[in-house]
């Protein structure tokens, strides 16, 4: 039973649940970035636009000056993604309506435009197949029209390009069952994103990752993380914590409680030193 568990989180509204989890994260260095996920509890698969017909884009920039505002005073609060998988979305096609490159380029001036908006870096994902992504892209993975196209914040250096990236277990790419896999995979990944920072002097942050550690997928995540540590791409945001993402799992096992060893070594891997973060009481951030 939830509320059992859970007793102090009764009767609040999702926000006040939000500030919790957020105060709660700032308390053992955890950095927070939120975004855009779907519109509805669980309608990610048919939100593939920055908006909908309940949601228009004028409503969205409320929305993000609610979280602005609500958040100011919260250190650990550093990034906002503007969408989730945006994979209905086109980039740079001369579309208003579909054309994401402009659309991030719009929500993320307005909220840098804001009071206290220029605290937070703009998180954007890519398309998942425009422009045409020859080797088949992920939802989120596509930025090849970066190249010709790339977002124009008002603030250059509070952009963040954030791909999302997956192995096997998420979807059967063909590139998983070429007899070179997964040799393969470093130019694939340098042909969908990797080429971002010394094409456009911006970061990337990979805002998903992750799988089972077994089989296939053992060994997509074995060579992403060399691939990521090779390149000196380690900051990342790995999918996810809890255990019931079906095709991923999550740093914990079913009970809840028990961490997945095996995933937490990975990530050790990856980031041997993690800097140690302490917020404290007087709003002061500490590094170590």
């Amino acid at each position: 039973n939830f509320y059992q568990m859970n007793a102090d989180l009764k009767n609040l509204t999702s926000l006040q649940v939000l500030d919790k989890i957020i105060s709660e994260s700032a308390k053992r260095g955890i950095i927070i970035m939120l975004d855009l996920h779907s519109f509805q509890a669980g309608t990610y698969l048919e939100d593939g636009l920055w908006y909908n017909a309940g949601h228009p884009e004028s409503l969205v920039l409320q929305g993000w000056d609610v979280l602005i505002k609500r958040y100011a005073n919260y250190p650990n609060v550093v990034a906002f993604d503007l969408k989730n998988e945006p994979f209905a979305t086109t980039w740079n096609a001369g579309v208003p309506t579909t054309d994401w490159d402009k659309a991030a380029a719009r929500i993320g001036n307005h909220i840098l435009s804001q009071p206290n908006g220029d605290k937070y870096l703009i998180f954007v994902e890519g398309t998942a197949k425009s422009p045409v992504c020859p080797d088949a892209c992920f939802y989120g993975e596509d930025f090849l029209g970066v190249h010709s196209a790339p977002v124009q914040l008002s603030v250059k250096n509070k952009l963040v390009y954030s791909p999302h990236c997956y192995g096997p277990s998420v979807y059967p790419q063909p590139y998983f069952s070429d007899p070179s896999f997964p040799k393969n995979m470093p130019a694939i990944w340098q042909n969908h994103y990797g080429f971002i920072p010394q094409t456009t002097g911006n970061a990337f942050v990979i805002g998903e990752w992750g799988g089972q550690y077994s089989g296939q997928d053992k060994v997509w995540l074995d060579a992403y993380t060399a691939w990521l540590s090779s390149t000196g791409n380690t900051d990342t945001f790995f999918w996810c914590l809890n255990p019931d993402s079906g095709d991923t799992g999550g740093l914990l096992e079913y009970d809840w409680k028990t961490p997945d060893v095996d995933k937490l070594n990975l990530l050790k891997n990856l980031v041997p030193n993690p800097t140690k973060i302490s917020f404290m009481e007087d709003g002061s951030v500490c590094l170590v």
